[in-house]
């Protein structure tokens, strides 16, 4: 049964939980610069608490997305040396030219990682193409105290240099030049794997594909470690699988979730639309920030 909440100083606001630990759905609004301050706040604040949300029938344009932005917060630029064009901070994502078919945080390679992530569809495949959200702070949460009291202290290298995928075999040529082209910019960030949300006050796991290694350790240790971090963040009950249509829009909180793009549509187009918001140095339980390394 679905937990449905209506709260009518928001405009008739209707949120619908989907999950147990992540993921609501929002009916009842239209997103646009034009909408009331209080219908903006009341999305945002769900997002907070569910950490993914979905909307149905929304953004037809890249401009409509960009007004709608800006009430959230501050757009930020996809990449963080580049300016955009007329103001204009929707970026489309193609099939074959980025690949997400791995669990991250956007831009943790960042001192500053973006906040919110806002995605669309622009063309869809006839099949598959969807995408997963966990919830880092239910992941945190489930775990065994005497784990926590470990993570609770680890520090991370997040890098550009680290290659997105697992493997390079059975890669096409045209991908491997994008994974040297990733690991040619050098970017890293000291992270806490332990964050403190700076809205909710939730301890939340920092984590995903672009880690690193563990201050501390060597390789092979370090990778157990984090595999037994990550088994957390994987588990079904903490994520949930959205399938797209025409319209959906997803908004989501990227300090205390990671996404990924399911690759199971070989050959068929697909390119969704994407906006950022600027974030701020993620914050460990002792109060120390994220710094940046080269």
């Amino acid at each position: 049964m679905l937990d449905v909440a209506r709260d009518r100083s928001n405009k008739g606001v209707v949120v619908e939980r989907l999950g147990g630990r992540i993921g609501a759905i929002i009916r009842g609004i239209t997103l646009s610069g034009d909408m009331p301050l209080e219908q903006a706040r009341a999305v945002y604040d769900a997002m907070l608490r569910y950490k993914v949300i979905f909307l149905r029938d929304q953004f037809a344009s890249d401009a409509e997305m960009n007004r709608f932005a800006a009430l959230l917060g501050d757009p930020a630029p996809y990449k963080y040396d580049e300016n955009p064009v007329d103001g204009d901070y929707a970026w489309h994502i193609k099939a074959g030219e980025i690949r997400a078919d791995h669990w991250h945080s956007d831009l943790s390679w960042e001192v500053d990682p973006v906040s919110v992530g806002i995605l669309s569809p622009v063309t869809l495949p006839d099949y598959g193409g969807e995408t997963v959200w966990s919830n880092l702070v239910a992941a945190y949460d489930e775990m065994p105290d005497a784990l926590k009291a470990m993570v609770d202290r680890l520090w991370a290298v997040h890098s550009t240099k680290k290659p997105i995928q697992l493997s390079f075999d059975n890669l096409s040529e045209a991908d491997l030049a994008k994974e040297r082209m990733f690991e040619g910019v050098s970017r890293g960030t000291r992270h806490p794997v332990v964050t403190v949300h700076p809205e909710t006050g939730e301890r939340s796991l920092m984590l995903g594909n672009v880690w690193s290694y563990f201050e501390g350790f060597t390789r092979t240790p370090g990778q157990h470690i984090y595999e037994l971090i990550q088994h957390y963040a994987m588990r079904p009950e903490n994520s949930i699988r959205w399938h797209w249509r025409m319209g959906d829009v997803a908004i989501w909180d990227n300090r205390a979730s990671l996404h990924y793009g399911v690759n199971d549509y070989p050959g068929q187009p697909r390119t969704m639309r994407r906006i950022s918001l600027k974030g701020a140095p993620p914050r460990g339980i002792d109060g120390q920030c994220s710094s940046r390394i080269e």
